[in-house]
């Protein structure tokens, strides 16, 4: 009986989490909608930030990047990320070690005979 009803919590729990997350994602999309227009209709940028601007070079998107200052990125994190692959010239040597047998911590000789029968 206990179980079934932490079973019916559990569902109606996760059904309500379900619920007040698609309205959550209206809520956003919304105050994201509101923060975009105010935005531009300000002039700059939320929070202090101002955008790149640059006139040599065509404006690759919206934000006003140059292809240029794109291409340089770009090539500066292809260059990084090649590095990473190189192969490196390893020789591993393994040998064996050659230990003494010690019985100071062995069971064998702490073992006492089994008794006959």
């Amino acid at each position: 009986m206990s179980t079934q009803i932490l079973i019916l919590i559990f569902l109606f729990t996760i059904v309500i989490v379900y619920f007040a997350a698609k309205e959550g994602a209206k809520y956003r999309k919304k105050s994201e909608a509101k923060w975009k227009n105010g935005a531009s209709k300000a002039g700059n940028e939320p929070g202090g930030e101002q955008g790149l601007t640059a006139t040599a070079g065509k404006t690759s998107d919206e934000d006003g990047i140059p292809g240029e200052v794109l291409a340089a990125i770009f090539m500066a994190l292809h260059e990084e990320q090649e590095v990473v692959h190189d192969y490196e010239n390893t020789v591993l040597t393994m040998d064996r070690v050659v230990r003494n047998y010690s019985p100071w911590n062995s069971k064998f000789y702490g073992l006492r005979e089994v008794p006959r029968r």
